[in-house]
């Protein structure tokens, strides 16, 4: 237990140093679709685009969300969330892409909560190593405010050990075109009710602040969690 205890003291005091809050302007907007954008063409994952920004109609849905990380006034990462069930729209990227798996799930009443385009600055990645346990604070805090049954994660078959061991996620499909990207991506996904306490309970360092969920997620979520003086 020693590496989720070093964990959980490290992302504690990551959070004191960065701002959290959900991505409402139009000025937040453009510093996402460019950092999108750095992210993306250094990892390999697009090809160039004119105006070098990373937004697309994924992101006009209504049930899109985004929240960003501020280190210093500067945005270092990002993630965008998408809900789908009876209450929300029925679509998210992954339900699109995977169709055959998780339209079933939503039309036998299961909401999902869907994280995609995680984003970490390359730099930031560098001096703050777990700003991406960071995002997926994030979206447990999503997944806990929409009392999501299933939560996805489209992911590169690289990355499906750190997805099972941190997340308690199971490989339900190999990779397939995920455009606007270069590479597939495979599904994951947990059932999210079932498992998150006994989840929680290890990965304690992945629990949202009491109210979190709420801030970021509510229906007037336009705060910003901030440092702690």
């Amino acid at each position: 237990m020693t590496g989720f205890a070093n964990r959980t003291d490290r992302l504690t005091e990551l959070v004191q140093r960065v701002s959290v809050r959900r991505v409402a302007t139009g000025e937040d907007q453009e510093d996402v679709a460019a950092l999108r954008y750095r992210a993306y063409q250094a990892a390999g994952m697009i090809g160039a685009i004119p105006g070098k920004r990373l937004w697309d109609g994924y992101d006009e849905m209504p049930n899109a969300r985004t929240v960003g990380v501020w280190r210093d006034d500067r945005l270092i990462a990002s993630i965008r969330l998408h809900v789908a069930g009876a209450a929300h729209e029925a679509r998210s990227p992954a339900v699109l892409v995977f169709p055959e798996i998780l339209s079933p799930r939503l039309a036998a009443g299961d909401r999902i909560v869907d994280p995609n385009r995680l984003t970490v600055d390359p730099i930031a990645q560098r001096e703050e190593p777990d700003v991406h346990m960071l995002l997926m604070r994030i979206a447990m805090a999503a997944a806990i405010y929409h009392a999501a049954d299933i939560v996805t994660a489209t992911v590169r078959p690289g990355h499906k050990a750190f997805y099972a061991r941190w997340l308690h996620m199971t490989w339900v499909a190999d990779p397939r075109p995920y455009p606007p990207l270069l590479r597939s991506l495979g599904l994951m996904t947990a059932q999210f009710q079932r498992e998150k306490d006994a989840f929680l309970q290890k990965a304690d360092f992945l629990r949202p602040e009491s109210g979190e969920p709420e801030r970021l997620f509510g229906p007037a979520a336009h705060g910003t969690i901030n440092p702690t003086p």
